[in-house]
Order: C-alpha cells, then sequence, then structure tokens
C-alpha cells in the first residue's frame, strides 16, 4: 500500500537515487534521493538506459519488516522480505503505482522486459513492457513467474515453476533466439 513511517527508520534497506554523471569530468553532476519509501533491486527498460526515464521500478520489504520485525534468516544475515513492486515516477518523485504480491510470498529482485512494439500512444517508452517477477512461496516449495504489465502495474498471468528456486536468486531474461544460439553451441 506505499505507507511507510519516515520517522521509524530501517535496517540497511537502500532509497532509490537519480544520479547524474558527466562521463568527461568523472564526476557526479547531481545525485537526488527519489521519494521517502526504502526498496532494492531498482530496474527500468533497457530502451531507456543512459537516457532521460519517466519511469523505474523496485521492490519493498513487507511493512512488518519496515517497522522493525519480519526477516528472513540468510546465513547470519538478517534480509528483508519483499512483498510488493512499486512503480516510480521520477519525474514527479512520487509512487506512481503498488503491486501487492499475493498472501504468502515474496520476491527478490525483479526485471524489466520491453514490448516489441509501443501498445499505446499514451504509454510511455519506459512503461511499455512488463515486469518479470520471481516470487517465493514462503511457508512452501513453490515458486513462480508474476508477469505484471508496467503502464497498469497489474498482473497479466503467473507460472508455477516446476522446481523451488531459492530465496536470494538473481534474475536475468534472455529472449528465445539467444538461448537457441547457446543450445547449438
Amino acid at each position: 500500500n506505499g505507507s511507510y513511517d519516515a520517522s521509524v527508520g530501517c535496517k540497511d534497506v537502500g532509497h532509490l537515487h537519480r544520479t547524474v554523471l558527466d562521463v568527461k569530468t568523472r564526476s557526479v553532476v547531481e545525485s537526488v534521493r527519489v521519494g521517502d519509501i526504502p526498496s532494492d533491486f531498482p530496474t527500468i527498460s533497457p530502451r531507456v538506459v543512459g537516457q532521460p526515464s519517466r519511469y523505474a521500478y523496485s521492490v519493498v520489504p513487507q511493512d512488518s519488516f519496515l517497522n522493525g520485525s519480519d526477516v528472513a534468516v540468510h546465513g547470519d544475515d538478517a534480509i528483508p522480505l519483499f512483498d510488493k513492486v512499486i512503480k516510480h515516477d521520477l519525474a514527479s518523485g512520487t509512487v506512481a503505482s503498488t503491486y501487492k504480491l499475493p498472501a504468502g510470498r515474496v520476491c527478490g529482485d525483479i526485471i524489466f522486459k520491453s514490448k516489441s512494439e509501443c501498445s499505446s500512444e499514451s504509454v510511455d517508452v519506459s512503461e511499455n513492457g512488463y515486469v518479470l517477477v520471481l516470487s517465493h512461496a514462503v511457508d512452501a516449495d513453490a515458486s513462480f513467474l508474476e508477469v505484471v504489465d508496467g503502464a497498469t502495474l497489474q498482473q497479466v498471468c503467473e507460472i508455477e515453476i516446476p522446481v523451488r528456486i531459492p530465496f536470494g536468486f538473481h534474475c536475468a531474461f534472455l529472449p528465445a533466439e539467444v538461448l537457441s544460439t547457446w543450445r547449438s553451441q
């Protein structure tokens, strides 16, 4: 729901920043925190990397973690359980929308997969695609790929993965044609 009491603070969870670099002088021109909601694993459309982008996406820890409890234990480190994806409006510094994972599921990093063609003139190129969310059932040996529309942040579909994928697994997206060339080598 995007609620977060900034006065409470929270453990080692980052905040989204927009940083502008001058590659000629090798210096930071500007670094601005985008919003007050702690989040992690930010992603943008690959079509706008290195260019101005209106929207970005990241994952948000469970509200109970933000208020001081509910962590997953991984080795000796307590890590947050992420149960929301937020769409950042980088122009206004606000949260444009929130996708809440189904009850009992958490996720790690997310991937943005651009659509091959623009679906509508009213859709910005930075939201014209899908947010791919690898989610895990907290109390069961089940993992899912949730496909979420980048413009509306509504779930398009979910696919149950036939094996359990562990917490902390990082994601990548490769098109079928790339995978087929790898198989032939």
